[in-house]
């Protein structure tokens, strides 16, 4: 080879090199990009996100955790405090009963309280996933911890509410019921009263009808009933309804007391 011929080679070599630098710098470029977009959502999330390892050490943790509990990055990474630490004791054997059976199956999220660091006890959605390798391996859990102290407030409240008005139409509803139960009572009574009457009335009319002596009940203007004797010519009874006494009838329809 001649000193052209290998100096023509250098200069393929030397251009081949600088194609693949800037093919490189184009690389470094996209995947500092990249690297910044997964920094600003890995590191500004609003809830507390982190990953445990199979073995419970920290993969990964967001510095929102501090938002979430008042412990800084650093104390969780240095074990200073843990998570399962700051878990209200109410709520121990919940959170131990989630974690145990999450490490086989993916579990519902729960609702469970944490003791902050400044002492005031908080309300949070805890849910988490299996983290599975490409060998299905288990590697973990990657988890989040979710602020709803509002929304449990919140629906206490409801349900408060909702208990108060159930009470209040139970109450109500038997109210309700005692009043129909008294109408119908007070109904039932009333037709045995009105069924009474009717049969004291159809009595006494028969006694009356078929009385031996002649009866007329009248007023000062008229008639208003006599029986079959009164039609025989037979010593009269009348009943003055405006007197509402007995009486002898006298001559001109006109009568007087007994």
């Amino acid at each position: 080879m001649n000193n052209e011929e290998e100096n023509n080679e250098h200069k393929d070599d030397a251009l081949e090199l600088n194609v693949l630098k800037s093919k490189l710098k184009e690389l470094e470029k996209k995947f500092a990009g990249l690297t910044y977009k997964y920094e600003v959502v890995a590191n500004n999330p609003y809830n507390m996100e982190y990953w445990v390892d199979e073995n419970g050490k920290i993969v990964y943790l967001s510095p929102s955790c501090e938002r979430v509990t008042g412990y800084p990055k650093e104390d969780f990474l240095n074990a200073e405090v843990t998570f399962d630490s700051i878990i209200f004791e109410d709520d121990k054997e919940l959170w131990e009963s989630h974690t145990n059976l999450a490490v086989s199956a993916n579990q519902k999220p729960i609702e469970i309280r944490i003791t902050r660091k400044n002492g005031k006890v908080l309300w949070i959605e805890h849910a988490c996933k299996r983290v599975i390798d490409s060998e299905n391996n288990f590697r973990g859990f990657r988890a989040s911890n979710r602020i709803i102290n509002r929304e449990k407030t919140t629906r206490t409240e409801l349900e408060k509410l909702k208990e108060k008005l159930e009470q209040k139409i139970k109450h109500r509803t038997i109210e309700l019921i005692k009043l129909n139960e008294r109408l119908l009572a007070e109904v039932d009574e009333r037709k045995k009263s009105e069924q009474t009457a009717f049969e004291n009335e159809q009595r006494y009319k028969q006694l009356l009808t078929y009385s031996p002596n002649a009866i007329i009940v009248h007023t000062e203007s008229e008639i208003l009933f006599h029986n079959e004797a009164a039609q025989d010519g037979r010593p009269s009874a009348y009943y003055c309804r405006h007197r509402r006494s007995t009486c002898t009838r006298r001559s001109e329809g006109k009568c007087r007391e007994s």
